[in-house]
């Protein structure tokens, strides 16, 4: 249980969580020994420190960071970060582990706990209970997080899991990665039922670790496959982990090498196996194995990639996910067999952020100022090549899509288009900014086109399979919108989000606007193509570079404000040219502007599989 306890009323004492023992003796206590337990109830959005930043942003732009520091400069770190692992990205890999995590994972992650404890000293000042103590399940570092908690004025004490909580599933996970064949085996299981026969192949391969986006048909929708888009990259030298059977025929037929991720054990070469010195020695305890297990997760997923590599003989990875460390296993996988490992920017970056730090070969950003957050964040990349926004090369193939889409909200009626931009939410409000946050992004606006007949909405999901569901009772106001012609839900989706293009439904309209400033890069998109872009910040993100535009004609704290605005620019008699404009923010977002992102990618790593392919050894490659 983790609880928060209130020394002045001590038969009070309020929980976050309940574990199964503590459920079965709630009732023993309340009745043996008067004392009350109660669940503390709070939203994530509402959870903001003095400067309106909200914390679950603040953790990761800040706290992770100084909690980092904390850990590094414990005298146990002083041999291991002097010896030779220092600057191998095993190191980093552990430096990463150790702290990553969601604040809405079902465990306890660190982020998680740092953001409970931020919530426990808020609830104390609503309530106005002092000498606070919060009790956890024993964890690593448990020093710094008594740290932490008493710069908060709060008291931490530990205690131990009992029988009845222990993870299984993590300790046969603890177990599996000390055996690198072991580890091997069970994740080939998880991967055994294969709806294809896989074929081996001579010829050297990028394997492309992508979002779900199968798109092939060329009509400007979001594909993994954008490098085979504009480019003379083979479509046989690509390899993709095939999701479903419906996909299976098309991707076959235009030469695409489709594997299930399950592979033959290849022993690492022994110059690759420098983790053996036993970087462990020194600590502990349980940071002892934390520090352990993370050394271990380190080759086994090494070793898993090696093999996999060797097996389909990939010489190229490229993927886009960097919020845990297994890239930089991978990164090293890739090297051992004489390759080469890259990660492709999906997201603005806006601050720093823990999630995002990377130890890659190759990365390609958008700008010299994602680059400089890269850095920031504690990202140690080979290279970080600029290549401008990697989704907005697609304009002419979407016109007249866009086109029939405009002219079908004119005829029944609208003069003047919006289009909105939301993101995904979660049941649990305590952990996610919430279904409410993003109903939102729907009520304001349609009850707006409701009661204007000129206005005219088309919303761009971003998690389009669970919406309707998600909005709830909104859902029948949107149906209404939709029932009008003058509404428009772009449902078009991959396997996990979304296949539409945002500047699909930035051409539509007149005016865009995101929901949220926080996730800020479809806003970017919409404004590259001039079309005027708002973001509304209900949650706080006051750090973002976003916030050098202007105020109250491109960021407003709520849906209101922005659509006062928004009423006021389409019906007044003169046109406010500031409303909007991002105009003397664009160079630093994408220095090209020229909408050729996707083919700098594309071209770069065709030149690349070209040098590896004629046996130029990689790092040779990559200077060239």
């Amino acid at each position: 249980m983790r609880k928060l306890k209130n020394k002045e009323t001590a038969h009070v004492h309020y929980y976050v969580d309940q574990s199964i023992v503590s459920k079965s003796t709630e009732i023993i206590f309340n009745l043996f020994f008067a004392i009350k337990f109660k669940k503390m109830l709070f939203k994530l959005k509402n959870i903001k420190d003095t400067n309106e930043e909200l914390i679950r942003l603040r953790i990761h732009r800040k706290d992770l960071y100084d909690f980092q520091k904390q850990i590094l400069n414990k005298k146990e770190f002083q041999s291991f970060r002097a010896n030779k692992l220092k600057k191998t990205r095993l190191f980093h890999f552990i430096k990463k582990s150790l702290l990553q995590g969601y604040i809405n994972s079902n465990k306890y992650t660190y982020p998680k706990t740092l953001f409970i404890i931020n919530v426990i000293k808020q609830f104390s000042l609503k309530l106005g209970i002092k000498n606070n103590t919060i009790v956890l399940e024993k964890m690593a570092w448990d020093n710094c997080l008594r740290s932490y908690s008493q710069e908060l004025e709060l008291h931490l004490k530990f205690h131990r899991k009992s029988l009845l909580d222990i993870d299984l599933k993590q300790i046969l996970l603890m177990l599996s990665v000390k055996h690198r064949q072991l580890f091997i085996f069970i994740r080939d299981l998880v991967h055994l039922r294969t709806i294809f026969k896989e074929k081996s192949s001579l010829k050297e391969k990028i394997y492309i670790e992508g979002r779900g986006n199968i798109s092939l048909d060329k009509k400007g929708s979001l594909s993994d496959f954008f490098i085979l888009e504009n480019s003379k990259i083979d479509p046989s030298s690509i390899v993709y982990k095939l999701y479903n059977k419906e996909h299976k025929e098309k991707l076959k037929n235009i030469g695409i090498h489709l594997i299930s991720k399950r592979t033959q054990f290849y022993q690492l070469p022994l110059n690759e196996d420098y983790g053996q010195i036993k970087v462990e020695n020194n600590f502990k305890g349980m940071d002892k194995l934390e520090i352990t297990y993370n050394c271990d997760k380190y080759y086994s997923e090494k070793s898993y990639w090696y093999s996999f590599f060797r097996h389909h003989n990939v010489k190229i990875h490229l993927t886009w996910y960097d919020n845990n460390a297994s890239h930089m296993a991978i990164a090293d996988a890739m090297k051992a067999c004489g390759g080469v490992s890259s990660i492709w920017q999906t997201s603005f970056y806006g601050t720093k952020n823990f999630e995002c730090q990377t130890n890659t070969d190759i990365m390609f950003l958008f700008s010299q100022v994602d680059s400089e957050i890269n850095r920031a964040a504690g990202s140690r990349n080979s290279y970080n090549i600029i290549t401008g926004l990697n989704s907005i090369d697609n304009i002419e193939v979407l016109k007249p899509r866009a086109n029939k889409i405009r002219n079908r909200l004119l005829s029944n009626g609208a003069k003047n288009i919006v289009c909105v931009l939301d993101e995904n939410s979660s049941n649990d409000e305590r952990w996610h900014s919430g279904h409410q946050l993003q109903r939102e992004n729907y009520s304001y606006i349609i009850d707006a086109m409701l009661n204007n007949p000129f206005l005219g909405v088309v919303f761009k999901p971003k998690k389009v399979n669970t919406l309707r569901k998600r909005l709830g009772p909104v859902n029948d106001l949107l149906i209404k919108a939709e029932k009008t012609g003058r509404c428009y839900v772009f449902e078009n989706s991959g396997i996990h989000v979304s296949n539409t293009p945002v500047v699909l439904g930035a051409m539509v309209s007149d005016v865009v606007i995101h929901g949220h400033l926080s996730a800020g890069t479809a806003a970017i998109e919409s404004a590259m193509l001039g079309k005027p872009t708002l973001l509304v910040d209900r949650e706080g993100s006051p750090f973002s570079k976003l916030y050098n535009l202007p105020k109250n004609n491109v960021i407003f704290k709520s849906w209101e404000e922005a659509i006062y605005a928004l009423l006021h620019y389409f019906q007044g008699e003169m046109r406010n040219e500031e409303f909007g404009n991002w105009s003397g923010f664009m160079n630093s977002l994408d220095p090209f502007n020229d909408k050729k992102g996707t083919i700098r990618i594309s071209s770069y790593l065709k030149n690349l599989y070209d040098f590896i392919s004629e046996g130029v050894d990689r790092d040779s490659s990559m200077e060239l």
